[in-house]
């Protein structure tokens, strides 16, 4: 029987690690010319999708690994992007839909795309082959009336409701936004500042409970959403996890170890238990909830020695079983008391 626990990125080192939960087993990691991996989900057939961002593409990861082909058929992308390529750049966050289709934020290209079974891509939200208006990745070398016109500027975090909604952070106004087809886009949460970019103080400590309109992202890195519709939202730079009910907000998580990276993702494992990446704390918490989703059982899973976060405040991290992909190594650190891991 295949054992069972999370798979976690390492964007800095370019690799994917297997971390088993709940019994004494080797850390795994995965790395075949990986550049960036950044998002993680598993694909119907249960094979692991990795979002490999900077090689601009999607990897399936089963007994074997192949690279999940894209391509324009109507050819405007080709047509109007400035690298006058089929395929959209940057891959940062995935989710799956029941007919076996992809939704894909793609940072660079601005847009969220929908990759069908056969590799055709649909617009969903953005600008089609926005990667011509030729954002760097900075915002001081957009153009003010440009970004403020754009619809989409570096989309991440993407995740899916039961109502097929789509909420995303869009990264370069660090606002989280809801997107229905049939209700169009809306605002969740922005900043309270939009000019501010950068925070000189990591002090600013939000209370426990506020309202809604009161709270303002500073950095949010993961989002996830529960059966009751309970939206959660990793705050690196606050170093927090925040739970939205209804119209009030509550923090459940907050890093022991002060730093600048705090809770990079965020993912749902059995027994309604919300596992949290915690570059600060380099360790993964589980956090066991009841129905109101406050915490009432904690364990935490050190990372392995050899981890390094850099500064990737986003990550992937999803829950499944363990793969026996030739490409995955065992983690042997020089102490064999750090080479199992397990919780507590």
């Amino acid at each position: 029987m295949s054992s069972m626990g999370l798979y976690v990125t390492e964007r800095v080192k370019n690799r994917v690690w297997y971390l088993p939960v709940g019994e004494q087993a080797y850390a795994r990691y995965f790395e075949d010319n990986l550049n960036c991996p950044y998002g993680l989900a598993w694909s119907p057939q249960d094979t692991l999708i990795i979002a490999d961002k900077m090689n601009h593409r999607l990897v399936e990861v089963s007994e074997t690994s192949r690279v999940i082909q894209t391509m324009d058929t109507n050819g405007r992308r080709r047509s109007s992007c400035a690298h006058r390529v089929d395929y959209p750049w940057c891959p940062t966050s995935l989710c799956s839909e029941p007919d076996g289709s992809w939704l894909v934020s793609y940072s660079d290209d601005n847009a969220i795309y929908r990759i069908h079974p056969s590799g055709r891509l649909e617009l969903v939200v953005g600008l089609d082959a926005g990667r011509h208006l030729r954002f760097s990745g900075s915002r001081d070398t957009i153009p003010a009336a440009e970004a403020h016109d754009h619809p989409l500027l570096h989309p991440t975090a993407l995740i899916r409701d039961e109502k097929g909604g789509l909420y995303f952070v869009e990264r370069m106004f660090q606002v989280i936004r809801y997107y229905h087809p049939l209700e169009g886009t809306r605002c969740v949460f922005e900043q309270s500042r939009r000019d501010d970019w950068k925070f000189d103080s990591l002090d600013q400590v939000l209370p426990d409970v506020l309202h809604r309109q009161e709270y303002h992202p500073t950095y949010p890195t993961s989002l996830a959403i529960d059966a009751r519709g309970h939206l959660y939202i990793a705050d690196a730079l606050q170093q927090s996890v925040w739970r939205l009910s209804e119209d009030r907000l509550t923090r459940i998580y907050r890093s022991i170890a002060a730093g600048p990276a705090g809770p990079a993702a965020l993912t749902w494992g059995p027994d309604q238990t919300l596992w949290i990446l915690d570059h600060n704390d380099t360790v993964v918490v589980g956090m066991t909830l009841n129905h109101q989703g406050d915490p009432v059982h904690e364990r935490r899973v050190p990372l392995p020695t050899t981890f390094h976060a850099g500064n990737a405040y986003g990550a992937g991290m999803t829950w499944g079983q363990s793969l026996t992909h030739p490409g995955f190594q065992m983690y042997t650190p020089t102490s064999p008391r750090l080479a199992w891991i397990s919780t507590h």
